[in-house]
């Protein structure tokens, strides 16, 4: 394959593809399982996608199979693999059986705050949130036109045009900073309220 008809790809893109942690790519790379490459006008290595794709997956099926206590020999025969290999698996399967224990024990801890009210998925209060705001918006866009007709008589103006076109202003005004949201400033607050406990 030549060097033009390669798919240049960083680690973090690869990891991404493959649904997989950058620290397993990275891990791989140190232990010569996916060979990286310097490629001109890139600032970082690369990998190239296709090779590094099935280097990765034959490197996996080889440690799977070593795994499940099967080594191929030179003369093709399966041999088992030693005491000590076992010991390690059994550790390793030990520490997965107690990541994967915590894990459904924290989520169906979430799952209980959210049937309790306390927990809301963010994708819900998005959807209330925007609901609420634009409601808010078409009654506040709604008000000069409202408003001016009132004002005009209580103050005896006949310039009705130009009282909306200043209620209009100032409410636009005051959506526009409504809008200027920034989702930082809720780990802001939250930071900021787990300092003062």
């Amino acid at each position: 394959m030549s060097e033009s008809e390669r798919e240049w790809i960083s680690q973090r893109e690869f990891a991404r593809r493959l649904g997989i942690s950058l620290k397993a790519v990275q891990k791989a790379i140190e232990n010569d399982r996916i060979k990286i490459y310097d490629v001109v006008g890139k600032k970082y290595k690369m990998l190239d996608f296709e090779e590094a794709k099935a280097d990765y997956e034959a490197s996996r099926s080889a440690r799977n199979n070593n795994r499940y206590g099967e080594l191929s020999g030179d003369d093709g025969s399966e041999e088992s693999v030693g005491q000590e290999d076992n010991e390690k698996w059994g550790i390793r399967k030990t520490r997965a059986e107690a990541l994967l224990t915590e894990e459904k024990h924290a989520k169906a801890q979430l799952e209980r705050e959210e049937l309790e009210g306390v927990l809301h998925r963010a994708d819900d209060v998005e959807a209330v949130l925007i609901a609420i705001f634009m409601s808010f918006r078409s009654r506040i866009l709604a008000m000069p036109a409202k408003l001016a007709q009132r004002i005009a008589s209580m103050t005896g103006s006949k310039n009705i045009a130009d009282i909306q076109k200043l209620l209009k202003e100032s409410c636009e005004e005051a959506l526009s900073e409504l809008a200027r949201y920034d989702p930082r400033q809720i780990t802001e607050e939250r930071d900021r309220r787990r300092k003062k406990k």
